[in-house]
């Protein structure tokens, strides 16, 4: 919860998501490299500043920052592999004619692994 915070402090002032950046050039000084340690480092001042305004005591680990920067908008690989099956899935059911197509809304809980589907 507190990186997501973090990754939305950061879009605040940055407008856009640590390690999201344009297109790279060939110039070294700018490779994706540099920009993901840039990013870090901003992130963790983010994160300093953001625990000094709540007056918490506790702190982020730096690997969980590291990974924030390490994929960009947002997204964990898990679950968007996840959730990209789920969706090839209902595409083969529907293009066959086979089976029963998810019907609504599906929700997918990544930390007890385990997914619903609601009838809204």
């Amino acid at each position: 919860y507190i990186g997501l915070r973090l990754c939305d402090a950061f879009y605040e002032k940055f407008n856009r998501y640590p390690g999201e950046f344009p297109l790279s050039t060939n110039d070294e000084t700018n490779s994706d490299q540099r920009q993901l340690e840039i990013d870090f480092s901003d992130l963790k001042q983010i994160g300093k500043q953001l625990f000094n305004s709540d007056r918490q005591q506790s702190s982020i680990r730096e690997n969980i920052v590291e990974e924030l920067c390490r994929y960009g908008a947002s997204e964990l690989h898990s679950i968007s592999a996840f959730i990209g099956g789920c969706c090839a899935q209902e595409a083969i059911k529907l293009i066959t004619h086979q089976y029963t197509p998810v019907d609504n809304v599906l929700v997918y809980n990544g930390i007890r692994q385990s997914a619903n589907v609601f009838k809204l």
